[in-house]
């Protein structure tokens, strides 16, 4: 089975939301691309340092489905290292857009 591949924006954050709220979504569609693209699209809504939250049940497809956009944000905005430490001291590791992303 081919890999499918995300475009995700990391341009200057020209979004307007400072929160973007995903629950019980991404497990509800029909693929794991469905669920990559739909986090890319609110990704790229959010303004700097906004923030992305996603909310699934507590099972191995909740988990997976969140994990796979986890990876996915990771591989394609990476976190400014000035502000990594700083933010998994604060917020657990939350993914949250910086300035720049």
């Amino acid at each position: 089975k081919p890999k499918q591949r995300v475009s995700v924006s990391n341009g200057s954050g020209t979004g307007s939301f400072d929160l973007a709220l995903c629950t019980w979504t991404a497990s509800e569609l029909p693929h794991v691309a469905s669920s990559m693209a739909m986090a890319a699209i609110l990704w790229g809504k959010l303004a700097p340092n906004g923030v992305l939250v996603m909310i699934e049940p507590g099972t191995p497809d909740g988990f997976s489905s969140i994990r796979a956009v986890r990876n996915m944000l990771l591989d394609c905005c990476p976190p400014d290292e000035r502000h990594a430490h700083e933010e998994d001291d604060e917020n657990g590791g939350s993914l949250g857009r910086q300035e720049g992303d």
